[in-house]
């Protein structure tokens, strides 16, 4: 689709008649002499091309092609062609941007006043940058009244002079000074103007008052000519009404490919866009996806190139805290290298390793927590120690220097090189294009040093960061890089001086053209009105410019010329409607279309832009002619568009399909006697079948970040209580005594270990979460009596050294089922009775529902099991035994939940097993929790980790399809009725001696 045009190849442009004015004054301020020197001064460096390569190709009255010794350039570029060697024979030279925008920062932080605290933001900076440049626009005169009014214009003032002073003294000549000698060269006697022979304006718009000034001189001595273009019979060919921003540019891009296939090479088109990042990034997005070539002026910038994201990642680092999310993001930016044989790091490796090691912030942190995990995990000992030891080694080259701006600049290019990998082999070749280019201007920034001796770590990040972010990517070497190489694409600025054959011009809605131009804080409106020489633009200048933009741009298409303008505002949802200036800009000839939507735009799209869009387009006719999409040709060779489809389908419907949990018969079956499972898994399916396939089957899990944690999750403080009474209670059964104290001490050494393992969340709440469960602990060595502990932690089933064996019951249907586990504790009571006990902390509140079933349908299985391991071990056959749940914290709803294994709680249990067991083997997982009763439901779903998994329909959906036979299995565990002799079954509270009631 890319294509160079030859300088011998005629297009549409040769007729234009601007170009061919323009051909014809050149000829004619050459005269006799074709070798006479002819000056061209055009808008843009693209103009300057344009303007070559047209008077290259074009024919003279004998038919000859080609004018020769023609300089074409742009008026910025002519005044520094007169001025620096003026400026150079002074002694002095243009300053840089990075050092003008430093002596603008030392200068105003000098004033101590509200200039100071400007500076002291970003871009507070560049706001006044820009309003000091506008400023330096103005004519002497016109800057020494406004020097003189009281308030901000006066100190702006004061600071554009005291900015020239401090540059003169550095040796620096600014703008102003560059337009007074080109101005005085181009009046000279020294003949600076006979070099440049006659001077043509090809389309150049408004000048500045310095720019006319220096014309002015030109047009004295100079044959000087204007050649503008004539917009008369150039207004939009179609209109197209889209629905958002986004089908603008699909629009845009579907207009350049249909006229790639009609014939007409990408180079001889165009897309202007208005002025901003929006639509020009947007635009190259979906113009690489359609395969076409892009040129024109970058919408990169080096800050979002790689090169230019990690040395900024790594100066930010260097004043922070070492945050672990802040270093993992840096490591993940870039291919990082480590080592002296600089392998790339395991970056998603580290980032896991780090988050289970507890790091939060800190390079002490990093050290301690990441051997703590290696000497917890043989397995991740080697990669922990490796990480600790880069980090380690990070924080000591990335201690910022103290000095020069040219000792910063040199750190910062030493970091980049000593960390970036930056092989030519694994590069594209535009990234490899711009760490040479962020190289280079980091660098550059050591020329500060002329107007600043020394500089702080914050103002060199702020001074890298800015000339990173207006520093655009240069990527005119590349191949398919240069002005011609594919479609222009630029804002509507850039189409002066330019013809193509074609064009698109987006955003043309009221809203965006023109749009609100609001006021200016540093130069308000009637500030500007004060300045009669037009060097400080008004908001009526600002709209007339915008304007000449917006028709220069229309202008440019010599055949086709297609506008677009978003009919909503996707931000805020408001109707747009065309631009005031629409009615200029079109005529009775054009063409008006409308692009309802984004499936309007597929349906019709011809050509699609990308493979989607080739299948949406043809699943869409086929389906428009009666055809069903799943059985499409397109869908018969592509499995996930056509389970896209049945999905979709499947979730409306009243059938409980795949799609919504029906997974098929016996394709799920845990109950597996060589494979004892916990009580807690069968308790999962009975709570919601659904959360039971995601979370013990497709083994699906929420990951918790260190950084994210604020408080003690839940479940690691119930761990941390548990490790305290298991190392408490192992004592006690060593022969230790009953001690508070001693129980209080166990709990001080597990809160430092904890702590060491990052489990804790922020201090000031550590503290108070710490304060209650000592205040819990106290609690529980009043509960805990004169029981005689037999066990702490008594394992089953797991096969490890030391367990027992499985607890193992058979259904009626001869279904054997194992269980393995771990009762909390054993203990016999004064009168003899087994005791199991298992812990709960927290609130508790769904224990409740054991007064009613001891089994609460399933979701609590755990004390019959708890209980038939206790009599395995320490009972008989048949001995009664008391398991219970033992709550801890102070938010309980009772102080234990109690309950007597009987005939009939074993009887319950049974059941409720073979339902459990009937419903996974028949493969039913709807989205269907069970804790809240009727109409509340789908209340649990709140607190559901897979929350976001499930469709938000979901409760219609359970609606629908609860009448299905395939969740008839789910619906019998459901509402199974519990015999009417069970109920107080459980009983809750101690006695004095802290044996159940």
């Amino acid at each position: 689709m890319t294509r160079r045009p030859d300088t011998d190849q005629v297009t549409a442009v040769d007729a234009d008649p601007v170009v061919t004015a323009l051909c014809a004054a050149v000829r004619s301020v050459k005269g006799a002499d074709p070798l006479a020197p002819v000056t061209v001064v055009v808008p843009s460096a693209y103009a300057a091309l344009f303007a070559r390569r047209a008077l290259g190709s074009s024919a003279g009255i004998d038919g000859r092609r080609g004018i020769v010794n023609v300089s074409c350039t742009t008026m910025d570029k002519l005044i520094r062609q007169l001025g620096v060697p003026a400026l150079s024979a002074r002694g002095q030279r243009l300053v840089p941007a990075p050092v003008d925008l430093e002596a603008l920062r030392t200068r105003a932080l000098a004033s101590r006043g509200w200039l100071a605290e400007l500076v002291g933001h970003p871009r507070g900076l560049v706001a006044l940058r820009d309003g000091v440049a506008e400023l330096r626009r103005c004519p002497a005169p016109v800057l020494s009244a406004l020097g003189r009014r009281r308030g901000r214009i006066g100190d702006l003032c004061a600071l554009v002079e005291n900015v020239r002073h401090h540059l003169h003294e550095s040796g620096f000549a600014d703008t102003v000074d560059l337009a007074q000698a080109a101005a005085d060269a181009a009046a000279g006697p020294d003949g600076a103007l006979a070099t440049l022979g006659p001077v043509l304006l090809f389309e150049v718009g408004t000048m500045t008052p310095s720019e006319q000034r220096i014309l002015d001189v030109v047009v004295a001595r100079n044959r000087t000519g204007r050649i503008e273009a004539d917009t008369g019979g150039h207004g939009l060919t179609e209109v197209r009404a889209c629905a958002d921003p986004d089908e603008e540019v699909r629009a845009a891009v579907r207009a350049v490919v249909a006229s790639i296939d009609a014939g007409i090479p990408s180079w001889a088109q165009a897309i202007f866009h208005p002025p901003g990042p929006g639509y020009g990034r947007a635009l190259h997005q979906e113009l690489a996806a359609a395969g076409v070539a892009v040129n024109g002026p970058g919408t990169r910038r080096l800050d979002r190139t790689v090169a230019g994201a990690t040395v900024l990642g790594l100066l930010d680092l260097a004043a922070s805290d070492w945050a672990r999310d802040e270093v993992m993001a840096w490591l993940s930016t870039a291919p990082i290298v480590s080592g002296p044989h600089r392998r790339r790091i395991p970056a998603s490796r580290w980032d896991s390793l780090s988050s289970e090691a507890g790091v939060v912030r800190g390079p002490a942190q990093w050290g301690e927590r990441l051997r703590n995990l290696a000497n917890r995990r043989a397995d991740q000992a080697s990669a922990a120690e490796t990480l600790a030891a880069f980090v380690e080694n990070l924080v000591t080259r990335a201690t910022s220097p103290h000095g020069s701006w040219s000792t910063h600049a040199t750190w910062a290019v030493e970091l980049l090189d000593h960390y970036l990998d930056t092989d030519p082999g694994s590069w594209p070749a535009d990234e490899l294009a711009a760490v040479e280019q962020v190289r280079g201007s980091v660098l550059a920034l050591g020329e500060l040093d002329t107007v600043s001796e020394r500089t702080d770590h914050g103002a060199f990040v702020r001074a890298v960061r800015t000339v990173l972010e207006e520093t655009a990517l240069d990527t005119s070497d590349l191949p398919d890089g240069g002005f011609g190489d594919g479609v222009f694409v630029a804002p509507f600025g850039r189409a002066r001086g330019l013809r193509f054959d074609r064009v698109v011009v987006l955003g043309l809605a009221d809203a965006v053209v023109p749009g609100g131009i609001g006021d200016d804080a540093l130069l308000p409106e009637d500030i500007r009105r004060l300045d009669v020489s037009g060097g400080l633009r008004t908001r009526a200048a600002r709209l007339d410019e915008l304007h000449d933009d917006v028709v220069a741009a229309i202008g440019a298409g010599t055949t086709r010329r297609v506008g677009t303008y978003p009919r909503v505002d996707p931000r805020n949802g408001r109707a747009q409607v065309p631009s005031r200036w629409m009615g200029s800009l079109t005529g009775p000839r054009t063409r008006w279309r409308s692009v309802d939507s984004f499936s309007a735009g597929i349906s019709s799209a011809n050509p699609p832009l990308s493979r989607r869009e080739l299948e949406l387009h043809d699943m869409v006719r086929f389906a428009a002619d009666g055809g069903d999409p799943t059985r499409s040709p397109l869908a018969i060779t592509a499995d996930r568009l056509r389970v896209g489809i049945e999905a979709a389908r499947g979730r409306m419907s009243d059938a409980f399909t795949r799609f919504d949990g029906n997974v098929g018969v016996g394709r799920v079956s845990p109950f597996i006697a060589a494979a004892p499972m916990s009580a807690t898994r069968l308790e999962a399916y009975a709570k919601c079948p659904r959360r039971f396939l995601y979370d013990r089957v497709l083994q699906v899990s929420e990951r918790t970040l260190p950084e994210e944690i604020w408080q003690m999750e839940p479940t690691e403080r119930g761990t941390l209580v548990h490790a305290i009474l298991e190392e408490y209670l192992l004592e006690r059964l060593a022969g230790a005594s009953r001690s508070l104290p001693r129980l209080l001490a166990v709990a001080e050494a597990q809160f430092a270990s904890a702590e060491g393992r990052g489990l804790v969340g922020k201090a000031l709440l550590w503290q108070m979460d710490k304060a209650a469960m000592r205040r819990d602990l106290v609690r529980f060595h009043d509960e805990e009596g004169d029981l005689e502990p037999l066990a702490a932690e008594l394992e089953f089933g797991s096969g490890v050294d030391g367990a027992d064996p499985a607890v193992t019951v058979i259904l009626d249907s001869g279904l054997e089922i194992s269980f393995k586990g771990k009762a909390d504790r054993v203990d016999r009571t004064p009168s003899g009775e087994l005791v199991v006990s298992d812990y709960k902390t927290g609130r508790q509140s769904m224990l409740s529902g054991l007064k009613k079933d001891p089994v609460a349908g399933g979701r609590l299985l755990q004390l019959p099991i708890y209980a038939m391991a206790a009599r395995a071990r320490f009972g008989q056959e048949g001995e009664p035994v008391q398991a219970r749940y033992w709550l801890l914290s102070q938010k309980r709803v009772a102080p234990c939940f109690n309950l007597t294994i009987t005939d009939e709680v074993q009887a319950r249990f049974l059941t409720v097993l073979a339902l459990i067991a009937g419903a996974v083997e028949a493969g039913a997982f709807p989205g269907a929790p069970t804790e809240k009763p009727g109409d509340r439901q789908f209340d649990a779903c709140r607190s559901c980790d897979f929350d976001v998994l499930c469709p938000v329909t979901r409760e219609r959906q359970w609606a629908r399809k609860s009448s299905d036979l395939g969740v008839a299995p789910v619906l019998a565990l459901m509402h199974a009725e519990v015999p009417d002799d069970l109920e107080g079954a459980v009983v809750d509270g101690f006695d004095d001696a802290g044996v159940p009631r």
